[in-house]
């Protein structure tokens, strides 16, 4: 079991790193907008702007 302090100390790491990701999360939303209002559909290149899409999406739900 652990001591309170660690239960404590662990509990401020878990609030400040979900206090991080919720700062970084309209800059985030921001860029996945933008590249998928400035997504071209008739674009050579189509896949590789996809396939940011569904990089980004994912590290989003990943650094949750």
């Amino acid at each position: 079991m652990c001591p309170d302090n660690e239960k404590s100390d662990i509990s401020e790491k878990l609030a400040l790193a979900q206090e991080k990701y919720f700062a970084r999360l309209p800059g985030k939303m921001a860029e996945i907008d933008a590249l998928w209002k400035n997504f071209d559909w008739q674009s050579q290149d189509e896949l590789s702007v996809l396939t940011e899409l569904y990089r980004q999406a994912h590290n989003l739900m990943g650094s949750a």
